[in-house]
């Protein structure tokens, strides 16, 4: 019986009621599918922020490396020139 029927023969107050209750209850249940959407939704751009966190981290991880390694040129070019000068000045001195 749909609900139509069932209002239509019970009739009044309880007519009205039967149909609160019914349009209530679909009320709800839009609103839980609506609600399960969205929670699907956050679980997709969650797991989207979790593979960008980690491509970030490995980024981070590999600049530094980079870094690094720059770092330790320039130190060994830094050293290198002061040799050179020192010679420079110890010829020129002499």
């Amino acid at each position: 019986m749909d609900i139509a029927a069932l209002v239509a023969n019970t009739g009044g107050t309880l007519g009205l009621a039967i149909f609160a209750i019914w349009m209530l209850n679909k009320v709800w249940r839009d609103r839980l599918e609506k609600q399960e959407q969205v929670t699907e939704e956050m679980r997709g751009l969650r797991s989207e922020t979790q593979s960008c966190l980690v491509a970030s981290t490995e980024a981070i991880a590999a600049n530094t490396e980079v870094l690094r390694a720059n770092t330790e040129a320039m130190n060994a070019n830094r050293d290198i020139s002061r040799q050179l000068l020192e010679v420079l000045l110890a010829h020129k001195g002499g």
